[in-house]
């Protein structure tokens, strides 16, 4: 579940919760580090790819973005289509698709949109230029 007023993520098939602006030490100390599946870590930010998490009875993609200060700054996600992701296989169209079931699985869980809170913003997303489209909740640098 994605808390709307504390903007905590609680996967169902793992005991602790992503904090909003976790600090990168704490989230690599718990236990999903054991979930991560590649770091893709640059000179800008920390990233991390998590195997398959469990969001409200959906499988969902997951990536976990550190600014410069180690702070959980952005949190990427996509449903889970089953399908090989792979340029193979990509398409505009499906991608699109995507797109809107992450509309409408943000509708059902947190309500119509806007999905501005206090501590950050969620939004659905389809990036042209990436050939993706994906969940992000960014949080707010301010927030405790």
């Amino acid at each position: 579940m994605i808390c709307k007023s504390t903007g905590k993520l609680k996967f169902s098939n793992i005991s602790q919760c992503i904090d909003a602006r976790m600090e990168k030490s704490i989230f690599l100390a718990s236990p999903f580090k054991n979930e991560i599946l590649r770091d893709e870590s640059h000179s800008t930010a920390n990233v991390y790819v998590l195997n398959q998490m469990d969001l409200w009875d959906n499988k969902v993609n997951v990536t976990l973005i550190f600014d410069q200060s180690n702070k959980l700054f952005m949190v990427r996600m996509s449903l889970s289509t089953g399908d090989d992701n792979s340029w193979a296989n990509w398409s505009e169209d499906r991608e699109k698709n995507l797109k809107i079931a992450h509309d409408n699985f943000l509708e059902q869980h947190l309500g119509l949109p806007p999905y501005e809170y206090e501590w950050g913003i969620i939004g659905s997303n389809y990036d042209p230029r990436s050939g993706s489209s994906m969940i992000t909740i960014r949080y707010f640098q301010d927030i405790i």
